[in-house]
């Protein structure tokens, strides 16, 4: 707010929040499919793709900064769930070009440096088919025979977070034992199968 202090101002209005920005909405916004299909040659191809394109959320959770100031000064340390956090590393003298501050610092105030971009495009389906010839299948009495395999939840095509963990999940990251923090991503599992058209 140009006082030179850095401070989150005085109030919950717009011209009293101090050097506080609004830096994007917590929850899914501008949400998309994209549903490519096509054949050739006896072959089939389709697949599902599911997006969200704006998304952030800061989170002081443990499970990202593997550290917390804990009540009455004490500090506690745990090792990060997530690889990243440790790769990207903590602030001490010999190392402070770090991502991360020093352990046991404060981070009950959000920063645009450690809020989770959580737009992404996910494969939600792959389904690859081929058509068995009309000329193979016209003597048992059958009008149409297609192979297929698909793959459900096979990964994201992109995601921005500096964490590389399913989305749904990181926007409801809680305490180390935060009920809202436990569970699993989507499964993903493959099939495969045999349609038939008598």
């Amino acid at each position: 707010d140009g006082d030179g202090y850095i401070g989150s101002g005085t109030g919950g209005f717009w011209y009293s929040m101090g050097d506080q920005i609004k830096n994007g909405f917590n929850y899914p916004r501008r949400s998309y499919s994209i549903i490519p299909s096509f054949s050739w040659n006896n072959f089939n191809f389709s697949a599902v793709l599911e997006g969200v394109m704006h998304w952030k959320v800061f989170t002081s959770s443990e499970w990202i900064w593997g550290s917390s100031a804990g009540s009455g000064g004490t500090a506690y340390f745990y090792t990060p769930v997530f690889k990243e956090s440790s790769n990207l590393g903590y602030w001490t003298p010999d190392k402070t070009d770090a991502f991360f501050p020093a352990l046991n610092t404060s981070r009950s105030l959000a920063s645009d440096a450690y809020t989770l971009n959580l737009a992404h495009l996910r494969v939600r389906n792959i389904t690859v088919g081929y058509n068995i010839p009309e000329k193979l299948i016209n003597r048992a009495g059958l009008k149409r025979v297609n192979v297929y395999f698909s793959g459900e939840n096979l990964g994201f095509i992109f995601n921005k977070s500096f964490i590389k963990y399913d989305p749904e999940l990181l926007s409801n990251l809680g305490g180390l034992f935060s009920a809202s923090t436990n569970g699993y991503p989507p499964l993903r599992y493959y099939s495969v199968g045999v349609n038939i058209s008598l």
